[in-house]
């Protein structure tokens, strides 16, 4: 949800996430290859964004297109995720599934 608020640098997440470089960089080239940021280079530095699939909706939840699937992915009080999976808008629906760390 970091990147909600537009694009960041790899020293900028790290010390927002108080994680190390190599923990970020991995997490951060995982989802943009599933599609669900885009990078871009200045130099020596590559600042990620959201790409066109995501859909913040608020500052509580994450949405993502992923073909005939949205995933919706929520922080709860507490810091409890969840996660739902529905058919796409576009597809006909007949059952959703929902799924939640607490």
């Amino acid at each position: 949800m970091l990147l909600a608020g537009g694009e960041r640098n790899v020293t900028n997440l790290c010390e927002l996430l108080t994680l190390p470089q190599p923990t970020v960089s991995h997490h951060l080239g995982l989802l943009r290859m599933n599609n669900v940021i885009g990078n871009r280079r200045n130099g020596k530095q590559v600042f990620y964004m959201l790409n066109g699939r995501v859909d913040v909706s608020d500052s509580e939840s994450l949405k993502i297109n992923v073909g005939i699937f949205d995933v919706q992915i929520s922080v709860r009080g507490g810091g409890a995720i969840a996660a739902a999976i529905k058919p796409s808008a576009a597809q006909p629906s007949e059952s959703s599934t929902a799924v939640s760390d607490a």
